[in-house]
């Protein structure tokens, strides 16, 4: 339910159409009330036994002081804080704004180890202290929401990248899945080259090695072996040995910023609301790139170059060295 709130999100992002928004708003209101309803006195979720609570097949904590739940809903806040904006429901946005600076609030109360300069899983009332528990999912949520930014290197290195990269971990590590958003994390706290390196690694081992064509549920080759929520890996390498990333809504305005991954050369298609973005680049010297870009109509790209060099390339066909 509040995943949905992000596909709803997604689809104006990428589009810049309001209409679905508009659409969708009593849904999205009345999902905002029942959980509403589930919030304590501290603004926490809780309260749903007889619901199926999934948050990843990772012995992550579902309990009522579960702290990736209650991150998800304050992700899931602000972005109906977006929507209701760009719908004009001022009162809805309000309402959600609101709620959301309270729950941050109370998630940095109840979920922060300002010792360890890490989140904690959950909360143990009967101790009134955090849990001793650490996830990846509850980290990387909270670096995606811009909590404490000045610990985003440490966790992203600590908590994120060397349990992906150990074999056994004390930290609670994700499935497939929830790595979509542990490896935007580590983009954000700005390990570009070690998420790929994790992609090539985890997928590699898990599924390439194998001889599999398809994408499965897990790491190890149980439940379902084509499973759709397994290949966030596409879009991920789009963005980061092509770099292409929209950085306004509709994709008006683009930015190409690859990252080399320990790759001599990549080329790819990216597909956009305005048409397709080719990609092509050969590593030509240290850092340096022989560049075609192909930029649909209507659509600005800034280049940045892996030294930080930048261009703006208007619509049409490029070829440049960086």
């Amino acid at each position: 339910m509040l995943t949905w709130v992000g596909s709803l999100f997604d689809y104006y992002f990428h589009l810049g159409r309001v209409e679905l928004v508009r659409e969708c708003l009593p849904v999205l209101r009345r999902l905002l009330e029942f959980f509403a309803r589930h919030e304590a006195v501290n603004r926490l979720i809780g309260g749903f036994e007889g619901f199926w609570v999934f948050l990843d097949w990772a012995p992550v904590r579902k309990d009522d002081y579960s702290a990736t739940l209650n991150l998800a809903y304050l992700q899931a806040l602000r972005w109906a804080t977006a929507l209701f904006d760009v719908a004009g429901d001022a009162e809805g946005a309000a309402r959600s704004r609101t709620s959301a600076k309270a729950l941050a609030e109370s998630i940095d109360t109840h979920f922060w180890d300002a010792a360890g300069k890490v989140w904690r899983d959950g909360f143990d009332p009967a101790r009134n202290a955090p849990v001793e528990e650490v996830s990846q999912h509850a980290n990387a949520l909270a670096i995606l929401l811009d909590l404490h930014p000045e610990a985003h290197a440490k966790i992203a290195r600590d908590v994120l990248l060397k349990p992906a990269q150990a074999r056994r971990s004390k930290v609670v590590t994700a499935t497939p899945f929830y790595y979509a958003f542990v490896l935007e994390a580590m983009v954000k706290a700005g390990l570009r080259d070690e998420a790929v390196g994790v992609i090539r690694d985890r997928w590699g081992a898990a599924f390439l090695d194998r001889g599999m064509v398809t994408f499965g549920e897990h790491w190890e080759p149980t439940g379902s072996l084509c499973h759709a929520w397994s290949a966030s890996p596409l879009y991920h390498l789009s963005q980061q040995v092509l770099g292409v990333t929209p950085i306004t809504f509709g994709w008006r305005q683009v930015r190409v910023a690859p990252t080399l991954a320990k790759l001599e050369f990549a080329k790819g298609v990216v597909p956009s609301p305005l048409g397709p973005v080719r990609v092509e680049w050969e590593k030509g010297g240290e850092d340096q790139l022989a560049v075609r870009l192909d930029v649909p109509d209507g659509m600005e790209v800034q280049f940045v170059s892996p030294l930080g060099g930048a261009r703006t390339l208007e619509a049409g066909a490029h070829e440049f060295h960086t």
